[in-house]
């Protein structure tokens, strides 16, 4: 049986976490304070700068936003430019149970059903100066031995960061 090479598989699904309450995994932000949707002083917001940088690089596939069911209007809004290039966004229920149970099931579903990797991400996820943060991240994918396998990446807090 011959080998095959990672460019016949799939392009992985970049699986951008908006507004999750999950314990522990920066940056936690609850529904009723979706902060990774304001644009303050920038043009773009954290989570539009990382849908149009997916969008923009052929080696992912269009990014899936996950929210709250109290974040709906901005996700959409924030997304609607990129939405005829396959932008989807999955709204979860606001109770903090049911909605990580939602996610997770349904991205688990979408990756078995695609054969897709998945690429689970903070909303605020940010490169260095002069570094492409898709760049890295699909040099962490090549490295992984089974391509349709989940890579969660997270990044520390900041000062600043609440």
């Amino acid at each position: 049986m011959s080998a095959t090479s990672p460019s016949a598989f799939a392009p992985p699904v970049p699986v951008i976490l908006a507004s999750h309450p999950l314990k522990r995994f920066w940056p936690r932000s609850s529904p009723e304070r979706p902060w990774c949707f304001r644009r303050g002083t920038a043009l773009h917001s954290p989570v539009e700068t990382l849908v149009e940088s997916f969008c923009a690089d052929g080696r992912f596939a269009p990014p899936l936003l996950v929210c709250s069911e109290l974040s709906v209007r901005a996700a959409c809004e924030q997304t609607s430019t990129w939405r005829d290039k396959g932008v989807k966004v999955l709204a979860v229920p606001a109770d903090t149970r049911n909605g990580t149970a939602a996610a997770l099931a349904a991205l688990e579903l979408a990756s078995l059903n695609n054969r897709r990797g998945l690429l689970f991400i903070p909303a605020t996820m940010v490169s260095g100066e002069g570094t492409s943060l898709p760049g890295l991240l699909a040099d962490s994918i090549a490295a992984l031995d089974d391509p349709n396998t989940a890579l969660i990446q997270t990044r520390a807090m900041r000062s600043g960061d609440t």
